[in-house]
Parts: C-alpha cells; structure tokens; sequence
C-alpha cells in the first residue's frame, strides 16, 4: 500500500512540473508532432504521465519506457526510444533506441542503437550500433556497422571498418581497419597497425606488424614475429620466427 502511494505521490510531482508552459501542446503518441516535456513519468508503457512525447530533461520508467526523443537523463528498467537520445541513459534491463544516440549509455543487459551512436556504451551483455559508432563500447559483445574509438569485451566485432582499438578474447574487423586489435584471436578483412595475439590474420591486405603464434596475411607490407608465418604472396610464403614482406 505505501509503495503504491508513494508512486502516485511521483506521478502527482510530475504532471504539476510537466504542466504545459512554454512547451508545444499535448498531442497523442501517434502524432507525428514533437511534444516536448519536462518530465516524463512511465509505470509500463502507455501507462503514465505524458508517456509517449519527446522529454527534455527527466524521463523515468519503473518496468517499460516509450518516448519520441530524450535530451537530458533517462532512468528506468527497460526504455525505448523512437527518436534520439542526447545526454544520459541508465537502465538496469535493456535500451533500445531507433534514431541517433550521444551520451552515455549504461544497462545490465544490453544496449542496441538503430543508427549512429556516440559517447560510451556500457552493459553486461551486448552493446549493437547498427550505423557509425564514436567512442567506447564496453560489453561481452560488442558489433558496430563502423567505429572510431575502442571495444572491450570477450568478442569485438566490427562489420564495416573503423579505426582505433580492439580488446578481447576474439576480435573481429571486416572491411578496413586502422588501429591495434589485441585478444587471442584476431582477424581482419584489410588492416594497417598491430595485432597482437596468439593467432592473428588478415584476409586481405595488412600494412604494419603481426605478434603471435600464428601470423598469417594474403599480402603484407610489414613484419611478422612469431612460431608460424605465413605470407601467401611472400617470395617464401611460410617462415619461422619471422617474416616480412616490403
């Protein structure tokens, strides 16, 4: 009984801050029109105050959030959003948001972004950009459509190219990469930098250095270190030790 008053008590709190002033006027979910408010208040969507508009400075959710756009924080379990996202999200289940994302996003499971991100992405699970991502990506597993910055987790992957670094148990770049890709395994479509690991390749070409175990590279215009490598296009394509093509 007192939690469900003291829920009411909020809810109360934020219709009088939410009430309309400068804002554009309260229009349906369904509306095409922003409607910007204060705060937003979310017990499981379309359940609340002001559910469904685009929030300025607070939203908050106990179970599900759905909102157009957020600029400023939103705090809750689950949040979804169908604009973009400026400032700080913490959710202690999962983010969703289907436009652009700048800021920090903090969540226990996971947190997917639609189009370009940029900022620090932090979850226990996944962390999924599927445009442009900038920044840090921190997570079990970590996909982007392309980067700049880094990815920390147990299995970095990069779908269309970036630039910067890699750490992980296994790392993945497909298309160009321009940067240090270190974990146990480490491939790359086309890479220029480092790759530091116990079996590193790259389908295609590689500019830079290979460290490991097992280097391997179609064509290569650098060195390798390590027990086994392999140059295809090399004057001698296999060596021990060392081996490098210029």
């Amino acid at each position: 009984m007192k939690k469900t008053s003291l829920f009411a008590a909020i809810f109360a709190a934020g219709a009088v801050f939410a009430a309309p002033g400068d804002y554009n006027t309260a229009v349906g979910p369904d509306d095409s029109r922003p409607c910007y408010r204060t705060v937003g208040l979310d017990f499981a969507y379309p359940i609340g105050v002001f559910t469904g508009n685009a929030v300025n400075n607070l939203g908050l959710n106990l179970f599900y959030g759905k909102r157009r756009s957020v600029y400023g924080i939103d705090l809750g379990l689950v949040s979804r959003v169908t604009g973009d996202v400026c400032g700080l999200q913490v959710n202690g289940g999962a983010a969703w948001i289907e436009g652009g994302c700048c800021g920090i996003g903090v969540s226990g499971l996971f947190n997917v972004r639609l189009d370009g991100s940029c900022g620090i992405d932090i979850a226990s699970a996944l962390n999924y950009t599927k445009g442009e991502f900038a920044g840090i990506q921190i997570a079990l597993v970590n996909i982007d459509g392309e980067f700049g910055g880094g990815q920390i987790g147990v299995y970095n992957h990069d779908r269309s190219g970036g630039a910067g670094f890699q750490l992980a148990v296994a790392n993945a770049a497909f298309n160009d990469f321009y940067g240090w890709s270190l974990g146990v395994v480490n491939c790359a479509e086309r890479f220029a930098g480092l790759q530091l690991g116990v079996v590193n390749y790259a389908a295609e070409n590689a500019s830079g250095l290979q460290l490991g175990v097992f280097n391997g590279a179609k064509n290569l215009a650098g060195v390798q270190i390590g027990v086994l490598n392999l140059i295809s296009t090399g004057a001698v394509p296999v060596l021990p030790v060392m081996n490098a093509q210029f």
